[in-house]
């Protein structure tokens, strides 16, 4: 089916395959600011990458300890004529924080296919247009992004092996604002219904072009 080739749609120009679930995660949580490992676990990671030739960064960290960062590391998979400058989905919390290496981490910045700083999240390599996956399908081609996306979620889900989460029944009960958020929105919708019906029932509804009434109220 050659599958590398479907992955931008003609229909938008845009991806419509991205890293998604726990493969998501992995990412967000690689790429985080103090996502740091230790001399054995980078090379055993470096290992997972394709063709790696020995090349090993310099360290970010230098004393007491050499460490590298997963941004680092995730530097290996992104190609060298990718550059991008991108809002991350944290941006929305925080909008006051307009600096270049902001505070937050919310900015993602890559220079010659090197994540200089940011969080790669689902804006990044997501089924979005602009995107790492977008970027390397149009520079590189579809092998080269078909590689990207197994490689970038080998990466990451090996690196989560050792760095799980657990999630819980209290983590998806909704909180008191949301629930009433929920509830405004419901009544709403009933409200809306309700005077559809009114003037349905009245004749009072307005028509749509080359419909009749009851076309319309459906």
């Amino acid at each position: 089916m050659l599958v590398p080739r479907q992955m931008v749609s003609p229909q938008g120009n845009k991806p419509v395959m991205g890293v998604v679930q726990d493969a998501l995660l992995a990412v967000a949580k690689f790429t985080r600011r103090d996502t740091l490992l230790k001399k054995d676990f980078a090379f055993n990671l470096m290992m997972t990458l394709p063709r790696w030739d020995g090349t090993v960064p310099i360290p970010c960290i230098l004393k007491p300890e050499p460490m590298w960062s997963g941004k680092q590391l995730l530097s290996f998979l992104v190609p060298s004529t990718i550059n991008m400058k991108k809002d991350t989905n944290l941006s929305g919390k925080n909008k006051g924080d307009d600096a270049v290496f902001a505070k937050s981490d919310h900015k993602l910045i890559i220079r010659n296919g090197h994540i200089v700083a940011g969080i790669v999240d689902k804006k990044a390599v997501g089924a979005s247009a602009g995107g790492l996956i977008h970027l390397t399908w149009l520079d590189h081609g579809p092998e080269a992004c078909k590689m990207f996306i197994s490689y970038l979620q080998n990466l990451c889900n090996a690196w989560l092996l050792h760095h799980s989460f657990t999630v819980g029944c209290a983590d998806i009960v909704a909180n008191e604002a949301t629930m009433n958020k929920v509830s405004e929105t419901l009544t709403e919708a009933k409200n809306k219904v309700e005077k559809i019906l009114y003037e349905a029932q009245r004749g009072k509804l307005e028509t749509q072009p080359g419909k009749t009434m009851y076309q319309s109220f459906e």
